[in-house]
């Protein structure tokens, strides 16, 4: 924890009394869009919304991606994801092997 720079979370306290509250939350979250589908419409949390609620500095990128080969982001769709090699080749051509 102190590597990422979220240990100060441990000295947080979240009140989970409201256990009904947390339900209808997880109930009305969409795992394709990432948010949440509320009586006021679709809301998604923004790392700006983390940042105000738990006073946490962003500063830097949060994550850098390493460019792979084909031959290596099919083997992880067939290792990762259980699906064909013919799958995996037919994604990566419908991507032109820019982004799968």
């Amino acid at each position: 924890m102190v590597v990422t720079g979220l240990s100060l979370l441990i000295a947080c306290s979240l009140d989970t009394g409201d256990m009904e509250l947390i339900f209808t939350f997880a109930k009305r979250w969409h795992k394709k869009t990432n948010s949440f589908y509320l009586l006021v419409g679709e809301v998604a949390i923004t790392l700006d919304n983390v940042a105000s609620l738990l006073h946490l500095p962003i500063t830097d990128v949060f994550h850098s991606f390493e460019t792979l080969h084909v031959d290596q982001v099919m083997d992880l769709l067939v290792d990762l994801l259980k699906v064909s090699s013919q799958e995996a080749r037919d994604e990566t051509l419908q991507c032109h092997e820019t982004y799968v």
